[in-house]
């Protein structure tokens, strides 16, 4: 992925890869894929709300991506 990333969007989109996820760029969003190909989160590129960060990351380990709490 060529696209910037925040610093917090950056270390998910490492453990994703590194367990198997397939991340795109969609226009001004992120598509997060399973390697189950089942459950995949959209998250905005470039979040507008201070909230966005823990409701993705919330949405990305309901999808199956293990991340720690």
């Amino acid at each position: 992925m060529t696209t910037r990333l925040a610093p917090e969007y950056r270390s998910l989109h490492k453990v994703a890869k590194r367990h198997g996820w397939t991340v795109t760029r969609r226009a001004r969003h992120l598509e997060w894929r399973p390697p189950h190909g089942a459950g995949w989160v959209i998250t905005s590129l470039t979040p507008s709300d201070h909230r966005s960060w823990k409701n993705d990351r919330a949405a990305l380990r309901r999808a199956g991506l293990p991340i720690p709490h």
